[in-house]
């Protein structure tokens, strides 16, 4: 149960183990293996042991997670809907658990299914993306309280473009952080605490800046952020307050160049347009109401 990395083409979705002496696997890339990609037709040997910068293959992943439970040490394991049903993925784990390793099979959890923009994430047919791309997209504390605040019975559906999920979610991350420094709802304190990736932080009154607001500010070229929220704030931001806000400034530049629909992008103009000069009186003055009814408001 090994899957060789063909040394002439590289590939190991086309390679067939045939033989093992113990130190080496014969294999042969065959040509014809899979419907979307064509071996070399290449025969050879190798060791399934990687050496150093060699990466010599990999097991076939329902054999590779039934060790990985063994490596691990794991007890408890969760897993889609689908793996879990009869003479599934899982069932086959566990007999290779069972009868191969005499490791005892992890006590089994089925889950619903992530999707992605509404399509199951599955790596062999290429739908979906890494843990490490969508944490690109939010921070990893964030992904942690997508699936701590969704009950394990329901489908998580992660789809950013185009619309407001992004912003909603820290949102909702934010009525959690303040229950939890406010003590004033156990569920949803829990759910902030148990989506921490290190240990909880402490319990301090903190100003918290608004994802959706931190989106805003940040496209006006005139306004200092920091200035901004500390008037928003009354007072002058602690460590804790800034290094907060400048995280967010980052995802929420991510989410504004990516994500973000259209009507939620816009452009200051720096320059006063040349259309202007040719205002009549009445618009001059129309706008020096408005100047004034801002300077009164700001």
């Amino acid at each position: 149960p090994f899957q060789a990395v063909c040394p002439k083409c590289g590939k190991e979705s086309t390679t067939r183990v045939s033989d093992w002496d113990g130190k080496e696997i014969t294999f042969n890339c065959k040509i014809d293996a899979v419907d979307w990609t064509k071996g070399c037709g290449y025969n050879g040997k190798t060791s399934p042991f990687s050496g150093k910068g060699i990466y010599a293959g990999k097991l076939p992943w329902k054999v590779e997670w039934a060790v990985k439970w063994q490596v691990i040490g794991v007890t408890v394991e969760g897993a889609g809907k689908d793996h879990m049903s009869a003479g599934g993925s899982h069932d086959i784990a566990s007999l290779v658990c069972e009868r191969v390793l005499h490791y005892p099979v992890p006590y089994p959890v089925a889950h619903e299914f992530f999707l992605i923009g509404g399509k199951k994430m599955s790596s062999s047919k290429g739908l979906g993306s890494s843990a490490q791309e969508i944490s690109d997209i939010i921070p990893p504390y964030l992904l942690r309280f997508l699936f701590t605040r969704t009950d394990y019975n329901q489908a998580i559906n992660f789809d950013p473009v185009g619309n407001m999920y992004i912003p909603d979610l820290f949102d909702e991350y934010d009525r959690c952080w303040r229950a939890y420094i406010q003590g004033i709802d156990e569920n949803l304190a829990r759910a902030f605490e148990m989506s921490q990736i290190g240990k909880p932080p402490p319990k301090l009154d903190l100003f918290i800046p608004r994802f959706k607001e931190v989106v805003n500010y940040i496209q006006h070229p005139g306004v200092d952020i920091e200035k901004k929220f500390i008037y928003l704030k009354g007072s002058v931001l602690t460590a804790d307050e800034r290094k907060i806000l400048t995280e967010r400034q980052k995802y929420a530049r991510i989410w504004i160049s990516k994500y973000a629909p259209d009507e939620f992008r816009f452009h200051m103009s720096v320059d006063i347009p040349i259309q202007v000069s040719q205002f009549s009186e009445e618009q001059r003055n129309y706008l020096r109401e408005i100047i004034g009814f801002m300077n009164i408001h700001e």
